[in-house]
């Protein structure tokens, strides 16, 4: 799948609060390829390593995947079936609570970064530390983030300055 300018990728978030249930997952996995989006960022999807396999096929293309446990957390960033990318980086925390991809499409070199955040506000003061202390070597870089948070994340993102679209 060709890309004109950085501004012709396709995202989309969801919670898909548990995707244990096959009937479930390969409705969702039917429907999200409808959308022809070129990234899906899925969070709270209860995936585990036993399961990865199984997901990746059912998706048809590739998925990548920070492990929760089999009912809380985890994300999945799921990558169009079309699209040629080279994944450079994949960093992946080990509670299911945040994944980052440092990868190149064509020429566009992006950041993707899917974050599911805790519920209670002073866990969130100490979980977007680690995020943060990750994204400060990217912080030159076209930088894409789905969260599913509060008002914290937006002054954490003023620090690391995130930007999307050409390099000056």
């Amino acid at each position: 799948m060709p890309l004109k300018s950085s501004f012709d990728v396709k995202f989309q978030s969801l919670n898909g609060r548990g995707l244990n249930n096959s009937i479930k997952r390969q409705s969702i996995f039917c429907w999200l390829h409808h959308q022809r989006f070129h990234f899906t960022f899925l969070q709270e999807t209860y995936s585990c390593k036993k399961c990865a396999q199984i997901w990746e096929a059912e998706w048809g293309g590739k998925v990548y995947f920070s492990h929760g446990s089999s009912n809380s957390k985890g994300l999945v960033t799921l990558v169009n079936l079309n699209l040629d990318l080279k994944v450079e980086k994949c960093i992946q925390d080990t509670n299911g609570r945040f994944l980052i991809l440092d990868l190149l499409i064509d020429e566009l070199h992006l950041i993707l970064v899917n974050i599911y955040a805790p519920n209670d506000v002073n866990q969130q003061v100490m979980f977007f530390k680690e995020p943060e202390n990750q994204l400060k070597d990217f912080a030159q870089e076209n930088i894409i983030i789905a969260v599913t948070s509060t008002a914290l994340f937006l002054k954490m993102t003023k620090k690391v300055e995130i930007q999307f679209g050409k390099k000056p």
